[in-house]
């Protein structure tokens, strides 16, 4: 009899993670994970829920997750979680392959709440990663300075009432009297491939710029040509001169480009795909495309 009574124990436990575990795929598959880099900005990470990016489970994963805290706290990191045969300072390319994870809190190497104003430029974030499935905790070592380096895609991120407003830096000229506005001209470590300003002054209307930036590998100069495509596949084209200059290893491919109300409130209502200038293409990740698209309907407000 008590043998009978475990086994009816036993087969209810298992139907309960059975139930439980289709819930979460069923939540998990309905759910939108959008390719979302926020560099500076990781602390909106906390209690999102992420999952890798399927093109980087390949030959050239190099991401390294670990298993215990301990591990991230020594001069050389190189213990990870599910370590390749080929190299064992990494972690194998599929071990984490479809799995979720919830961001329960970013940390520091003290295992404290990561504070940016004392943390030194070197100083890495650590993410601990939940998977409520396999109730297993993995650490992960945030890199906000280059968006190639983060490997996820992100769902469920609230972001904070004003948040976008207040990255838009204000500047007044005493000399002519002119008030100019922008958005944030870099993106982590690098310039933003997108950025509006804004020139006002009392008694004219103000004027409103678009600049844009993307690289290539050839040099071509004093060619003309913008097309941008917003998600729904809609275009936005314009016969603006492309400027060039050498830029490290390539050459940076920049137009500045004055702007109607119109262009605005179309740039404050849909995002951002990608853009090309003359041959050269950009593409935003969902994360930029969701703060420019901000950034615009905060400047349509100043």
């Amino acid at each position: 009899m008590k043998t009978f009574i475990q086994i009816k124990i036993n087969f209810l436990k298992l139907c309960f993670v059975i139930v439980f575990s289709t819930i979460s795929c069923i939540k998990t598959y309905a759910q939108k994970f959008e390719d979302i880099f926020l560099a500076n900005d990781f602390v909106l990470y906390k209690n999102t829920k992420v999952k890798l990016k399927q093109d980087l489970i390949g030959v050239n994963f190099s991401h390294n997750f670990y298993g215990d805290l301990k591990d991230l706290q020594k001069d050389y990191d190189n213990k990870v979680l599910y370590p390749s045969a080929a190299y064992n300072f990494q972690t194998e390319k599929d071990s984490l392959k479809n799995r979720v994870f919830i961001i329960e809190n970013i940390i520091g190497k003290d295992g404290k709440t990561f504070n940016t104003e004392n943390s030194g430029y070197f100083d890495s974030p650590i993410f601990i990663l939940k998977d409520e499935v396999k109730a297993q905790t993995i650490y992960y070592k945030y890199d906000k300075k280059f968006e190639h380096n983060f490997p996820f895609l992100v769902a469920d991120i609230n972001y904070p009432v004003d948040f976008f407003c207040s990255q838009l830096s204000e500047n007044d000229d005493d000399f002519t009297n002119e008030k100019t506005i922008r958005t944030p001209m870099t993106e982590g470590n690098n310039l933003a491939p997108a950025s509006l300003t804004k020139v006002s002054k009392k008694g004219r209307p103000s004027a409103y710029y678009l600049s844009l930036r993307a690289y290539g590998n050839t040099v071509n100069v004093n060619e003309r040509g913008v097309i941008l495509i917003f998600e729904d596949n809609t275009k936005w084209i314009k016969n603006a001169e492309i400027d060039v200059e050498a830029y490290k290893d390539s050459y940076e491919y920049s137009v500045f480009i004055t702007l109607s109300q119109n262009d605005l409130k179309l740039f404050s209502t849909k995002r951002i795909k990608k853009f090309r200038l003359y041959i050269y293409d950009a593409t935003l990740n969902a994360g930029f495309a969701s703060k420019f698209l901000n950034y615009t309907k905060c400047l349509l407000k100043r």
